[in-house]
């Protein structure tokens, strides 16, 4: 006889500094008197942000970590890093003398023929194998018609690309949440501006957008050369930007506003 049973699991837990910071404590990287400085160094460059108390990855670190562990894979490893701490307290401790020990890890050795390259070589010969479209580069799947779907971190920020169409989508969008759905429904939002009439008070004209950050309406346009920037408003999660109505979008625009 066969008996169907159900079997849920939970996925782990994400990170937050207390969790990273025993994380690093097992992996022999770093000291007490260090975690605070990582942990300030690693929001700082935009590769984690703060939900809470869970440290979210951003895409950026995952392209910087692709960077790493294809092009620099014994920096990143964690024996190395560790080895490397063990080094710098001898050091401290006066039985190894820092400027040797800093020359052969940039510099490497200096004849060129040994396992060791150093740091200054590494970089150098490097940089011309490096594909910074292929890096930047995160696959999500495929379409149902087979079309391969990517996120990638931009200069402008993370979008979605689709063969030859692509999107922005927001900067705190945790990346497993991003699917090959969600993606798409990025890429087939409405991209332009979008007229939903004149504001009878200002006689401004008002547009519902697809921004970096979201759908929002904005009161008039930018002239250039002026510092006052138009009024926006971002849309409730209910609303869509294919019907919002220039009645709702004058409704946003009017908040905050005093009811008492």
């Amino acid at each position: 006889a066969l008996t169907p049973e159900g079997h849920e699991t939970q996925p782990p837990s994400r990170y937050t500094e207390a969790s990273l910071v025993k994380r690093l404590e097992e992996l022999g990287v770093g000291r007490p008197s260090t975690y605070a400085s990582i942990m300030g160094t690693i929001q700082d460059r935009g590769y984690v942000w703060k939900k809470g108390t869970a440290l979210i990855p951003s895409f950026t670190a995952f392209s910087v970590v692709t960077l790493l562990e294809r092009h620099f894979p014994d920096l990143v490893d964690y024996a190395f890093t560790a080895r490397m701490e063990d080094d710098l307290d001898n050091i401290a401790g006066g039985t190894v003398d820092a400027v040797p020990w800093l020359a052969k890890f940039y510099f490497g050795d200096e004849s060129g023929n040994g396992s060791d390259p150093g740091l200054k070589r590494m970089v150098s010969e490097k940089l011309a194998e490096i594909d910074a479209r292929d890096i930047n580069s995160i696959p999500l799947g495929v379409t149902e018609d087979g079309e391969p779907v990517v996120a990638r971190v931009g200069k402008y920020g993370p979008y979605v690309q689709c063969g030859d169409r692509s999107a922005s989508i927001p900067d705190d969008l945790p990346p497993d949440e991003l699917t090959v759905e969600r993606a798409m429904e990025f890429i087939e939002a409405p991209q332009g501006d979008r007229s939903l009439g004149t504001d009878p008070e200002t006689g401004l004209e008002v547009f519902a957008k697809a921004g970096r950050f979201g759908p929002y309406v904005q009161l008039g346009q930018h002239e250039e050369g002026s510092k006052q920037k138009p009024k926006t408003a971002s849309l409730f999660k209910s609303m869509s930007l294919d019907t919002i109505t220039l009645d709702e979008a004058l409704a946003l625009l009017s908040l905050p506003r005093t009811v008492g």
